[in-house]
């Protein structure tokens, strides 16, 4: 009843704000200082919390979004040497077709066209050799098989060198102008996954440029609210400072509720004289239910003092008991300790005096 009453008139005290202006026997002014002050604190609490929820929720979007994009950024980088090899192939070709180009692209091609000789030179050599088959003797012909095996084999090694060149040639020219500059519309054909890729990809970095920026921002946000190492914790500690907080004001609401409860009720808000209202009739029931509470609690201790009567007779009784036994036994110990006196006196004057007996005329008649 107690809580609810507090609870009415801090909603009471919540009307009167702004009047009236004044009140018997209190300072309206400096109660609403104090309640505007603690409100301006609960605000900025409820901010700072709310602030550092939102920042907690866009962080694990951004921790996603980047791993994300870290993963398109990889997909977009891998598995590229077929497309490096297309342009490096058809690249070739077109330079073999111009050999009047700028020595930076020679020198990409330089390699490509050594291997390339040297592809021809051994196609060459196998051809001389499988001419020679039919017309030599069977042992002749087993030797020049040999050499054929062998130049295949040289050709295999040689054919994924030129490969790996290719690629290589390729990955470089789209570092260069030279697709550009030929124009060459396969060439130009080929280039365009790269270039699709490579657009892509850096459209991704630019992306995960922004969300680090982003990142980083927030980071330092959490940072001036003080919340960088464990902001859930700091929320939880926001939320038992706004609990505080409110219960203060609720409690300054309430200070100030009681404060215009003389004045007149057509100077109170509309709204507060109902509440007042109800505040009366809990009021009027707590005082109610204080009696019977008040005179509960005093049969209670009417109870506790009645057993506590009881047991203090009782031991007063058990106590009474007990000290005629012990006058009994007093007179027992007087009587005895009276004969213990006459025997005492009995045996000094038979002893005599006490010096005498060790006295050396007396041992000497000994």
């Amino acid at each position: 009843m107690r809580a609810e009453l507090h609870a009415v008139l801090a909603d009471a005290g919540s009307h009167l704000l702004e009047k009236p202006a004044q009140s018997p026997g209190a300072d309206l002014a400096q109660i609403r200082e104090r309640e505007r002050e603690v409100t301006e604190q609960i605000r900025a609490v409820e901010v700072a919390r709310d602030r550092i929820g939102v920042i907690q929720d866009r962080l694990l979007a951004v921790k996603e979004q980047t791993s994300e994009i870290q993963s398109e950024i990889r997909r977009l980088s891998e598995n590229m040497d077929p497309i490096y090899e297309e342009i490096g192939r058809l690249a070739f070709e077109v330079y073999r077709g111009n050999p009047l180009v700028d020595q930076e692209y020679a020198d990409i091609f330089s390699a490509l066209v050594e291997v390339n000789s040297e592809l021809s030179g051994i196609e060459t050599s196998i051809a001389d050799q499988e001419a020679l088959l039919g017309a030599k003797p069977f042992l002749e012909k087993m030797v020049i098989r040999g050499r054929i095996a062998l130049l295949k084999n040289r050709r295999v090694t040689r054919d994924g060198s030129f490969r790996r060149l290719v690629r290589s040639a390729g990955r470089d020219i789209m570092g260069t102008a030279f697709v550009d500059e030929i124009g060459d519309p396969k060439l130009t054909a080929a280039a365009e996954p790269y270039r699709d890729r490579l657009k892509t990809a850096r459209q991704r970095e630019s992306d995960f440029e922004t969300v680090n920026e982003e990142r980083h921002t927030l980071n330092e946000e959490l940072e001036k609210l003080g919340a960088t190492k464990r902001p859930h914790k700091k929320r939880e500690e926001l939320e038992e400072d706004l609990l505080t907080l409110t219960q203060t004001r609720n409690a300054i609401r309430v200070e100030l509720a009681r404060a215009v409860r003389q004045v007149p009720k057509d100077e109170l808000p509309t709204k507060c004289r109902s509440l007042f209202a109800g505040a009366g009739k809990i009021e009027k029931k707590i005082e109610e239910l204080t009696v019977i509470s008040d005179r509960v609690q005093a049969a209670l201790e009417v109870e506790q003092l009645e057993h506590d009567t009881e047991r203090l007779a009782g031991e007063i009784k058990r106590k009474e008991a007990r000290q005629i036994e012990l006058k009994k036994e007093i007179a027992a110990l007087k009587r005895e300790k009276k004969e213990t006196d006459l025997r005492l006196e009995e045996q000094q004057q038979a002893r005599g005096p006490a010096e005498e007996i060790l006295s050396p005329d007396l041992l000497k008649d000994l």
